[in-house]
């Protein structure tokens, strides 16, 4: 599409542009996915296409959501990073909203949940879990199910709640290694490595910690072997 494509076939390139943008960000190179960001929404704007628009706001905060969440999985997250994301979602949810776009209800709810247990607000978070998991989980986030549930366990176990933090502590555990992305699963066992620690299960906690660190390593291999494909895509169209 890039060497087919006329400069005013916007529709075309303002998806092109994004499936790069997506590729990139999920690859880790930020500055290569910002570029590809900034050009399919030029594209999309010539275009008058909000709802193209809308869904490039979704990815961009769902993938950096995503990343600060691992990030807390492990206890590394910044949280500058984190309100400006959660800030950045609310401004997604607004730019629906104004524009009557009709996105997927609860992404934006659940993505603010990931941010706000960053942020230790266990509270609010556990409140958006329990009213927009499960719908999130049938718009297409279903993949991501043991994760999200390892996040609202953790939520539970900092406000004390311990049935609830059992029984979604047992359900993301069971359902962890079947997690076909090895971000999900590494996230999905620090959290859990970080919820026995806390309960005094050292043995149990670094075992989980272990196989967090490798699935941590897949991913950064697999991001690695990614950026090398996408250059290398590149750089043969622009010969």
């Amino acid at each position: 599409t890039l060497s087919l494509a006329e400069p005013d076939q916007h529709a075309a390139l303002a998806r092109v542009g994004l499936v790069l943008a997506d590729a990139y960000r999920c690859s880790g190179d930020d500055g290569r996915s910002q570029t590809w960001y900034l050009r399919a929404r030029a594209h999309a704007s010539a275009d008058g296409d909000s709802s193209m628009i809308s869904v490039m706001l979704h990815n961009i905060s769902a993938m950096r959501s995503g990343q600060i969440a691992l990030d807390d999985a492990f206890g590394r997250a910044d949280p500058e990073l984190a309100r400006k994301a959660l800030l950045e979602a609310e401004s997604t949810a607004n730019y629906d909203w104004g524009t009557g776009v009709a996105s997927l209800s609860a992404m934006v709810p659940v993505i603010r949940a990931q941010l706000l247990v960053a942020l230790g607000r266990f509270d609010d978070a556990a409140r958006l879990f329990e009213d927009h998991l499960d719908r999130a989980r049938l718009e297409g986030m279903g993949h991501r199910g043991p994760r999200l549930l390892a996040d609202r366990a953790w939520c539970h176990v900092r406000l004390g709640h311990v049935a609830q933090a059992l029984a979604d502590a047992k359900a993301a555990e069971a359902g962890a290694g079947d997690q076909p992305d090895a971000d999900d699963r590494a996230a999905t066992l620090a959290r859990l490595a970080r919820i026995h620690r806390h309960g005094g299960r050292d043995g149990v906690a670094e075992a989980l910690q272990v196989r967090a660190e490798a699935a941590l390593a897949e991913h950064l291999a697999d991001q690695a072997r990614m950026r090398e494909a996408l250059d290398r895509t590149l750089a043969a169209l622009e010969k």
